[in-house]
């Protein structure tokens, strides 16, 4: 007896939709990251939130360790992460990308 599956995709189209899912995903969920990101230290800090899209190295706005600790907290408690103390976070795209990369993995 043989068992048959009966789908109307190939296994090409399911690639091709899982392929284009996931590359709209990135650009769409990045941007919404860095934008959380961004409102999460301008909220925090007391700075503009175009100033932050300007700069993404935060030493260039003379934050200390403890102002990144501060933000690092509140970047943990937004997206219910945890950042290990051996993580770079030193400029918003380091932020961005291990968020986004932990999301990733939970996903999967």
């Amino acid at each position: 007896m043989s068992l048959r599956l009966h789908t109307r995709y190939t296994y090409l189209d399911l690639y091709y939709l899982y392929t284009n899912c996931i590359m709209s995903t990135v650009a769409v969920s990045t941007q919404a990251i860095r934008h959380e990101v961004i409102s999460i230290i301008s909220s925090l800090k007391k700075i503009n939130p175009g100033k932050l899209s300007e700069v993404n190295d935060l030493t260039e706005l003379n934050f200390d360790i403890l102002d990144v600790v501060d933000i690092i907290l509140e970047v943990e408690k937004a997206y219910s992460i945890y950042i290990p103390d051996d993580v770079p976070v030193y400029t918003i795209d380091d932020f961005v990308d291990f968020i986004y990369k932990q999301n990733l993995n939970q996903a999967c």
